[in-house]
């Protein structure tokens, strides 16, 4: 069961959780540019993952945005032309998606498409599902305290924008610099690609070194128009999941 989050400041929020299953690890599934409505939507891909989500009730799972396409016209023409339905219908679809398993949904970030729908209209599509869920929103982004029964994990996630369309390393140093001396896992998307680093952060006062792993997240799109008209490199498909020990701070990553 998820409590609702506390929002202690603009870039911190808590979430406390209790697994039903105690046993080891807790999976977290981090979500991310599923882009749900449009026609490169990988529904198969999709599928797939929903149903290990279901069977295992030790998952749990973050929605890092871009969750449905969100395109209207005042956007790039290439871009609502590629939509099967309009953001309404996106909206229905995704609610009815998560609804099986919305208590294991930790939190939804907004990205960048539904940024550009609020910042026209003033209207969030992730305020929206998020509230329809009942599950903690989570704005832009920020520190989430992922408290499992003995330890407590504490991740910073960012949905990213294309501002940070560089090599990955160059992402990460800005995550770690900003953010890792507070965080275990720092968590970012948009790039449609997966890619990982490992810091160590010194703990002076202990003399030790305490690990710190940015990664980013892949995508739910076939190959689009747009990646190859533009030079972008190839997309990344599916989620990273993270095996997370109950016991000892340690994790794993698993990425497609």
């Amino acid at each position: 069961m998820i409590s609702r989050h506390e929002k202690r400041s603009k870039r911190y929020f808590k979430t406390w959780i209790t697994p039903e299953n105690v046993s080891d690890p807790v999976i977290l599934y981090i979500i991310s540019c599923l882009h749900l409505g449009s026609r490169d939507f990988n529904k198969q891909l999709w599928e797939s993952y929903k149903q290990e989500i279901l069977k295992n009730k030790n998952a749990y799972v973050l929605l890092l945005g871009d969750i449905g396409e969100f395109s209207i016209p005042s956007h790039m023409p290439y871009t609502i032309w590629k939509q099967e339905f309009d953001p309404q219908k996106q909206i229905d679809k995704i609610i009815k998606e998560f609804m099986s398993f919305r208590d294991r949904i930790i939190g939804y970030i907004r990205g960048n498409h539904e940024n550009r729908i609020w910042k026209k209209t003033a209207i969030d599509p992730a305020w929206i599902i998020s509230m329809a869920l009942n599950i903690p929103y989570l704005d832009l982004g920020g520190y989430i305290d992922f408290k499992l029964p003995n330890i407590t994990y504490k991740l910073f996630a960012q949905h990213g924008d294309g501002n940070n369309a560089k090599h990955p390393l160059t992402r990460f140093d800005k995550l770690y610099f900003n953010y890792g001396h507070y965080s275990d896992l720092l968590i970012t998307a948009h790039q449609h690609r997966f890619a990982s680093y490992q810091y160590n952060d010194r703990d002076d006062k202990r003399c030790t070194d305490r690990p710190v792993l940015a990664f980013e997240n892949g995508c739910f799109l076939n190959g689009s128009d747009y990646v190859f008209k533009r030079g972008y490199p190839a997309q990344m498909q599916g989620a990273s999941k993270l095996f997370l020990n109950q016991r000892t701070k340690n994790w794993r990553l698993e990425q497609p």
